[in-house]
């Protein structure tokens, strides 16, 4: 959960909400998102009714309850990508009309979602910001697939939605965000990252973006201290990613080092050059679940209260 939280952190204009949902209540967890507000995060904790449904009563209670012209979501062992929250922004507050935008996610298992059109697996509910219509906004059901039934419930109100190139979502990073190591200035970030469970090495990730062109510049200044293969790939990524977008150059020392090449290939960087997806909707493999809707009064859009509206009897809990 810090690293979740540490990834907005660094991203939080424009931000207005963030609501923390417990599986049950756990205090390590309140106590976090309590630190987490002191450094100015607008964040917030409520525990709920413990189900082990994959966190999906958690997430259908954060939607009902969140607030803000627009919603995502986030696993807590999931990050947003850098400068992500801030290109969500940029994006919708072009729109005319409030409609859905959708990104990709990148996963272990899958790699970046939605790169083949008519490929399974091409979604899921990272890939949604959505306007916070709590008329519109769709329900997870208490199912493994409880993404595409969150999916299908809020785009089938919509006439229209948005598709980008860009990566919201890293699972499962290898590298953890340094809280108080992370700095923007104007066309400028840096990150701090520390290696996950023991803390070395330290490894600093700089951006700049080119003022007169479409691009930006990627640093990774003493990224031989320590760095295994697999580490350094995931940190090339970063920096793709985190252009959200634009070209991405790369600045090293010593552009010959066979590792680097190593990392640059592996990290597949030519799919990240931009190109327009389409998709018949809804995609052949879509389930047809009827149980998606039983929880949606069918002629008002209204959501229905259920148990997963339970959190502790409405009492405060500490």
């Amino acid at each position: 959960m810090s690293r979740t939280l540490a990834s907005i952190l660094h991203q939080k204009d424009g931000v207005e909400d963030v609501l923390v949902v417990g599986d049950g209540f756990h205090a390590a967890t309140k106590e976090l998102v309590e630190f987490y507000a002191v450094l100015g995060l607008p964040c917030r904790y409520q525990a709920t009714v413990k189900t082990r449904d994959w966190g999906h009563t958690q997430v259908n209670y954060g939607l009902r309850h969140v607030k803000g012209d627009y919603v995502t979501y986030q696993d807590d062992d999931d990050i947003y990508l850098p400068r992500a929250v801030e290109e969500m922004v940029r994006l919708v507050s072009d729109f005319t009309e409030p409609r859905p935008l959708l990104g990709r996610v990148k996963t272990p298992n899958f790699g970046l979602l939605w790169q083949r059109p008519n490929a399974t697996t091409v979604l899921d509910g990272h890939c949604l910001v959505a306007p916070n219509d709590k008329r519109k906004l769709g329900w997870m059901a208490p199912v493994h697939s409880g993404d595409q039934c969150f999916l299908h419930t809020t785009l089938r109100n919509y006439p229209e939605w948005a598709w980008t190139d860009r990566i919201w979502t890293l699972t499962r990073p290898v590298w953890q965000m340094d809280t108080y190591e992370c700095r923007r200035s104007e066309g400028t970030w840096e990150w701090t990252f520390y290696r996950e469970g023991d803390g070395d090495p330290r490894v600093r990730l700089l951006l700049r973006k080119d003022s007169d062109k479409d691009r930006m510049f990627a640093t990774i200044p003493h990224w031989r201290w320590g760095i295994t293969r697999d580490e350094l790939i995931q940190l090339v990524q970063f920096a793709f990613y985190a252009c959200q977008g634009n070209d991405c150059w790369f600045q090293f020392d010593n552009a010959d080092d066979a590792l680097l090449i190593s990392a640059l290939v592996e990290s597949n960087f030519k799919e990240h050059t931009r190109t327009e997806y389409t998709h018949d909707w809804p995609p052949d493999f879509w389930p047809a679940v009827p149980e998606f809707d039983h929880v949606v009064n069918p002629e008002t859009g209204e959501r229905l209260n259920d148990y997963r509206d339970d959190v502790w009897g409405g009492r405060s809990v500490s």
